[in-house]
């Protein structure tokens, strides 16, 4: 009950990220507006095609960020720290 579909590696031909198409299918599947997305992941790496589709990206670093990247647009130890800046600004 907590999700509405599934997207795995299957679904892009076993093409993991960050290979860019697998991206692309990412979106077509769930036909996705990647400027109206956000995308949460714990290897900065795999948030460059994102960004560069558009997408509003926050990497989930743990205690480990010791670098600033331009393709990451937020950073947070951990989701719910990060989810905690917009509770009650709905």
């Amino acid at each position: 009950g907590h999700f509405d579909d599934l997207f795995a590696i299957e679904d892009a031909d076993y093409w993991p990220k960050p290979h860019a198409p697998t991206y692309d299918v990412f979106l077509d599947k769930f036909s996705i507006d990647p400027t109206t997305a956000c995308m949460f992941e714990d290897m900065e790496v795999n948030l460059k095609p994102a960004h560069d589709l558009g997408m509003r990206t926050v990497w989930l670093h743990g205690s480990n960020a010791l670098e600033d990247y331009t393709h990451v647009h937020d950073r947070a130890e951990r989701l719910p720290q990060w989810l905690q800046k917009f509770k009650g600004k709905e």
